[in-house]
């Protein structure tokens, strides 16, 4: 059975607001339960920094 992000977030060390789960929280979650997806994560993350330098 795999963890919910937020039951991740609530027993994990990474450094994080426990009360707000962040999109590198969600990007790192994903990235650790699908590792397969790197690329795409990747993807999701530069557009992300893109959009937010605009």
């Amino acid at each position: 059975m795999r963890l919910s992000l937020y039951d991740f977030m609530a027993s994990s060390t990474v450094p994080s607001n426990r009360y707000q789960i962040t999109l590198a929280d969600a990007l790192w979650f994903l990235q650790h339960s699908f590792p397969e997806q790197t690329a795409e994560l990747m993807r999701v993350a530069d557009y992300q920094c893109r959009w937010l330098a605009k």
